[in-house]
Formats: C-alpha cells, sequence, structure tokens
C-alpha cells in the first residue's frame, strides 16, 4: 500500500500524544461497516429503524458521518468509491456527459434479503443486514447524484447535462444474474397468486 495511505491519522496520533490532548471516544459518530457490532452508530441510530422508514431522507436522528470506505449492497444496488466512474473523458461520474445513478426505491429493504455483489457473488442478507445496506444505498445514492447535479448545473451548457437516474454498478455477469433472480422472483409470486 502507498505509505501515505494513512500519513494524516498517524501525525494527529503523535501530535495529540506529544500535547497530552484529552479525548472523548463516541461509538455513535460515524456508520461504516455494516456487520459491526456495537462499535459504531448502527445499533445508535440505525437498528432500530423499520424497514419501511429507513430510506426516509428526513429520518430523525442520523449517525453524523458514513465512513465511504465499505461496498453497500442490497438487491441490484451496489456502491463502492472504487467503482465510482473516475476515468476522463468518457467515464466520469462528475461529467456533463455521465447519467446519475439510479435510485433505489423507498421499500428497498422490504423487496430484497438478498444482493449481487460485482464480483458476481450472490448474498443473503439477515434483517439487520438489509436495515444497513438500504440505509445506506439510499443515504448515500441520492446524495452523490445531488453531487453530481450541482456540478452538471455549474459546468455543462444548457441542454448538454445528463439528468436522466439510470446508471447503475454492475458487471456483465451480474446483470444476467440480477435477471434471473428478478426472474425467479416474478415467478414465486405468481405462483403464490
Amino acid at each position: 500500500k502507498d505509505a501515505t495511505f494513512m500519513a494524516e491519522m498517524y501525525a494527529y496520533s503523535t501530535a495529540a500524544a506529544h500535547l497530552n490532548l484529552p479525548h472523548r471516544v463516541s461509538s455513535s459518530f460515524m456508520i461504516s461497516n455494516t456487520d459491526d457490532g456495537s462499535n459504531e452508530a448502527w445499533s445508535h441510530w440505525i437498528d432500530g429503524q423499520t424497514s419501511e422508514h429507513v430510506c426516509s431522507m428526513d429520518m430523525e436522528p442520523m449517525p453524523h458521518a458514513i465512513h465511504f470506505c465499505q461496498r453497500y449492497h442490497i438487491g441490484n444496488y451496489f456502491i463502492s468509491k472504487y467503482q465510482v466512474p473516475k476515468t476522463p473523458p468518457d467515464d466520469l461520474f462528475l461529467s456533463c456527459e455521465h447519467p446519475l445513478l439510479e435510485e433505489p426505491p423507498m421499500d428497498v429493504a422490504n423487496m430484497y434479503n438478498w444482493s449481487l455483489t460485482l464480483d458476481g457473488n450472490s448474498h443473503q442478507l439477515s434483517p439487520k443486514q438489509r436495515i444497513r445496506m438500504a440505509f445506506a444505498v439510499c443515504q448515500m445514492f441520492p446524495r452523490l447524484n445531488g453531487a453530481a447535479t450541482y456540478y452538471k448545473d455549474h459546468h455543462c451548457q444548457p441542454g448538454q447535462a445528463n439528468y436522466s437516474k439510470s446508471f447503475v454498478f454492475e458487471t456483465h455477469d451480474v446483470k444476467k444474474l440480477r435477471l434471473q433472480r428478478e426472474r425467479a422472483a416474478r415467478a414465486k409470486l405468481q405462483k403464490l397468486k
């Protein structure tokens, strides 16, 4: 790994120790790892939410920060900071041409108890993981779209910006698996009716 990857954290820790700077540990400030037990704000703010309410943009209270170092996925909705298009000029998320992210529906936590990741693997999600993953994608997608929309509004020629919410993170294999799973789910629903 790059030697500078965590340099600012080591620098802060060294300076704080040198100055005897007092600290208070908080486990309710941010969220990151959906498998976390109790060291993050999941258990303080998110785990008690219902699947109907977890995607609300006005949910209160809210964690102060999402540490976007993980990948989040539920159903066919997937996001990872490492997969955000960043190859100029053709595949750059913050560009006039690139579409916005397809946002998950408000009831995504009720719709899926599984997910597909870009490696083609299917994952069963526990009820707790469903709530956490749904919260992460429901909060991040509109906010990333908001940033991209701001960019387009301020840097693109009138009529040249692509505001279509149509971009989905997926490979061909994942798309094939997603379509198979969706067909199977529809067939199962038809059978139950």
